[in-house]
């Protein structure tokens, strides 16, 4: 047996949440909002079933309708619209100048001020963040200016001997300037070749028809009240069965090609001299002996200056060696140094 719930609503202007389905206005005394035509019903927990003949025949009357004009539902019953009280059948004009004391008027002004209750809600949170972030940037990234002594002065200088010499190397093909020791065959690549099918049975499962079912069920009328009733509704079983599957083999098929090894003349890295000390020292460049065959090449120099103050250390600072060699241990420069720990020098003014 069906019978008839009374559904809810809620309030877009004040956020008044289960407003009674009967009800056209939103129930907050300081709000009275008109129930809009596009409102979104919903079913509570503990529906009230209607019973009076008369509200009965309202929820049965159908759907409600909204006013071309103004926007506010109506009952299927009422052929005006009780809020700007034009006709449900008057076609709405192009463009309506709201007129004074109708609805269309109120509902632009609360319209109006809910765009920009949003508005400066949405501008304040905006605002607000960028404001923390910049704040916290700031403070960390924020650069001061400290006085700090020089503790430590250290330079490194690096040098590579390389030795001209015969090297063994294998490839596909001899450089021009290379000498041929033996060819070998290798496999440079495979290629898949098909070789036969293999079959095998496999189960598998899928849904398929099996008449209908009746369940329990609410239809909306569109009106604030939902009717209860018997729906039916496609049912489905599962079956198995067996198929046959097959699967393509392929073999991997070697791809030979001629690999040579031979030699070649080249400059190669033989060792790193290192050497290093502090301001008490002269940087100098190590000194390795070499034979006939053999170079210096790729110099490489570090040169660095680390500081501190209060107990705190900066650094170390990497600098080139002529701006390096002006600075002495107990000298006292500025620094810019922030939170994030970059530490730099200041320029000195001549």
């Amino acid at each position: 047996m069906s019978e008839i719930l009374e559904g809810c609503w809620d309030c877009t202007e004040c956020g008044r949440k289960g407003i009674p389905g009967r009800e056209m206005r939103c129930t907050n005394p300081m709000c009275g909002y008109e129930r809009p035509g596009n409102v979104q019903f919903y079913l509570p927990d503990h529906a009230r079933v209607v019973k009076e003949e008369e509200e009965v025949a309202r929820a049965e009357a159908g759907e409600d309708w909204a006013c071309g004009w103004c926007g506010a539902a109506n009952s299927a019953l009422s052929d005006r619209c009780h809020a700007c009280e034009n006709s449900r059948h008057d076609p709405p004009p192009q463009a309506v100048e709201p007129r004074q004391g109708t609805y269309q008027a109120v509902l632009t002004r609360q319209q109006h001020r809910k765009q920009q209750q949003q508005l400066w809600t949405l501008t304040g949170i905006v605002l607000g963040s960028s404001a923390l972030l910049l704040s916290l940037g700031f403070w960390f990234f924020a650069p001061r200016t400290i006085t700090a002594e020089i503790n430590d002065l250290t330079w490194v200088r690096n040098v590579t001997v390389e030795e001209f010499r015969a090297v063994r190397e294998g490839d596909w093909s001899v450089p021009t300037d290379g000498r041929l020791i033996r060819t070998e065959r290798r496999v440079r690549t495979y290629n898949k070749v098909f070789s036969h099918y293999e079959y095998r049975t496999e189960t598998r499962t899928e849904s398929v028809p099996d008449g209908t079912e009746s369940y329990s069920c609410t239809q909306n009328m569109g009106n604030g009240y939902f009717k209860s009733t018997t729906c039916t509704r496609p049912k489905y079983k599962t079956v198995t069965r067996d198929e046959r599957v097959q699967t393509p083999v392929y073999n991997n098929v070697p791809v030979y090609d001629t690999w040579s090894i031979y030699e070649i003349d080249k400059w190669v890295p033989l060792q790193t001299y290192s050497s290093n000390g502090s301001s008490e020292q002269l940087p100098t460049w190590p000194e390795p002996k070499l034979s006939a065959n053999q170079r210096l090449c790729c110099r490489k120099e570090n040169y660095q200056v680390s500081f501190k103050q209060g107990g705190q250390s900066y650094g170390p600072i990497n600098l080139g060696y002529r701006e390096w060699s002006k600075f002495r241990i107990g000298d006292r420069r500025e620094l810019t140094v922030n939170r994030a720990g970059r530490v730099q020098l200041q320029e000195k003014n001549p």
